[in-house]
């Protein structure tokens, strides 16, 4: 496992094309949470905070991320935060 920093990580999420593959069928999505943010977050009424895994055609793990999803008739979300992902061979991850 490699420690890099979170724009490194967006980076790589990004260079392996995780969200296009997910949205092609590639790879599946399982939501490992999706619960209400803490207040300290000050988010708006009704904003979820959700994280996702994708998994590949064998099962395995290829990348973990995060993000805040407004209940909105406009159905607002922040950019996925990666936390952690599989490219060619290396695992990558931040601890922030």
């Amino acid at each position: 496992m490699e420690l890099v920093s979170k724009d490194q990580l967006r980076r790589i999420f990004a260079d392996a094309r995780i969200e296009e593959r997910a949205a092609n069928g590639e790879l599946t999505e399982i939501i490992i949470y999706r619960e209400l943010p803490s207040p300290q977050m000050n988010l708006p009424d009704g904003t979820m905070s959700e994280r996702t895994r994708y998994i590949d055609a064998n099962g395995q793990t290829v990348a973990e991320a995060h993000h805040y999803e407004a209940i909105t008739s406009r159905g607002r979300q922040t950019p996925r935060d990666p936390k952690i992902v599989v490219h060619e061979g290396t695992t990558y991850y931040c601890d922030a």
